[in-house]
């Protein structure tokens, strides 16, 4: 199963040993993906404005669940991380503003379970 999500935390692992491979996309790698595969996306509508930036830039049509969907990652998922950078992190509630993140700098990376 092919997740997209804005961050990546050790709670989407499985418990016990758990092997991954880190690598870089670019973008173009990132976009194939996605366009690709099925895609599910993990974030919540809490990044609603985020999502309707990357989607509007790139050029992606990718909807958010109402509900965001619990993911524990498990042998040959991927998971491709949008991350914005250079951005002070989030806390509580706090939602970044349109007009920043229309000028955010987003890196993209996939983590796979080996």
């Amino acid at each position: 199963m092919l997740y997209l999500n804005f961050t990546f935390f050790s709670g989407m692992l499985s418990k016990g040993e758990v092997k991954i491979l880190k690598k870089d996309l670019t973008l173009k790698e990132a976009r194939d993906l996605i366009l690709r595969n099925k895609v599910k996306v993990c974030a919540n509508l809490l990044h609603r404005e985020t999502f309707e930036v990357f989607k509007k830039r790139y050029k992606i049509e990718i909807e958010i669940p109402l509900k965001p969907i619990k993911v524990i990652l498990k042998k040959g998922d991927e998971l491709i991380v949008a991350q914005i950078v250079n951005f002070p992190r989030l806390s509580g509630n706090y939602q970044y503003e349109k007009s920043l993140l229309e000028k955010a700098e987003i890196d993209f990376l996939l983590i796979k379970i080996i």
